[in-house]
């Protein structure tokens, strides 16, 4: 969550002028400031290298382990986006790729899901309006992509506060107040577009505010699994991933010791409550991963001791 808390309170001070007649605009500033403090205090904790199981927020839940959605060892991509797997040729796909006598070795992680809100309805707010492909307009996210961490702030029904969601909050009711004010920001395009990256809707303020319980705001959302912060599909562990590639060659690659470690606690309770029989890739293990590519010649390549601590089908190590 670090890095998402930088990006957007970097969002906040270098690209998001506040409207001061707007009452909620205070509330941005004072929630910025907030988070702000929290990570300048973690970076000093790193800095002096003192215990970092005091911070709740920003902490490794896994003893140093990485914990994204996904760890590769070489990856090549033809666009920038490297979240999910390419399910097409990009127009400018990397190529001309030579990959020899290389050794990917020793890779871990220990991916944790995270459940997304997803709407019931196609254009919650007036956000991302068509032609607009930063992010789904479906999903809760807020206006750098991240997505609202349902499973951090739910505790038993009711909205559980911290610094880094409450600053999504608020800035998802500027964007309300903005919407339906026409305030500043709303009349300058750029200021406008920023804020309709945003689609935590009104229903789910009002749920952290108490204003509606859970049951209310599922009625508007629907619980989804199977992703991280950015909403990307997890993927475990890879150590050679492939993607939009065109005239790859290979020689003398070798891929060993690759693992996910993750288990059944990384999972999310309320995906699973909503749905115990959707399809989980965040215990997968693949050596080599190759998707949309043209002319990839996988010569002389070995993969070995790919493992996953957990598995759910048994099938986990390609």
């Amino acid at each position: 969550r670090l890095s998402q808390a930088i990006f957007l309170l970097q969002a906040v001070s270098k690209h998001l002028r506040l409207d001061d007649t707007q009452p909620t605009a205070t509330g941005v500033a004072n929630k910025a400031a907030a988070l702000r403090t929290v990570v300048y205090d973690f970076l000093d904790l790193v800095r002096t290298s003192q215990p970092l199981d005091q911070d709740e927020l920003f902490s490794s839940e896994t003893g140093g382990i990485p914990d994204a959605s996904m760890a590769a060892g070489i990856m090549v991509h033809g666009v920038f986006t490297v979240g999910d797997f390419a399910k097409q040729q990009p127009q400018n796909a990397s190529q001309n790729i030579v990959l020899d006598n290389i050794e990917i070795n020793n890779i871990a992680v220990s991916p944790r899901e995270k459940a997304a809100l997803f709407s019931l309805n196609t254009d919650p707010l007036g956000s991302m309006p068509a032609g607009n492909s930063y992010a789904s307009p479906a999903h809760v996210h807020d206006i750098v992509g991240a997505v609202f961490d349902t499973d951090f702030v739910y505790l038993d029904g009711t909205y559980k506060a911290n610094p880094l969601t409450d600053l999504q909050i608020a800035i998802a009711q500027y964007h309300h107040e903005c919407f339906d004010n026409s305030c500043t920001s709303y009349q300058d395009a750029k200021q406008q577009a920023l804020l309709k990256r945003n689609t935590i809707n009104k229903q789910v303020v009002q749920w952290t505010q108490g204003s509606i319980d859970w049951g209310t705001l599922l009625s508007h959302y629907k619980v989804v699994g199977n992703k991280d912060l950015m909403f990307h599909h997890i993927k475990g562990a890879v150590g050679l991933k492939l993607d939009g590639v065109a005239n790859v060659k290979t020689s003398k690659v070798l891929v060993h010791n690759i693992q996910n470690v993750a288990n059944a606690t990384r999972r999310s309770p309320l995906a699973i409550a909503a749905d115990p029989h959707y399809v989980y890739n965040g215990y997968d293990v693949r050596g080599v991963s190759v998707a949309s590519g043209i002319d990839v010649d996988l010569a002389q390549i070995a993969t070995i001791k790919l493992t996953a601590a957990h598995s759910d089908n048994g099938v986990y190590a390609r």
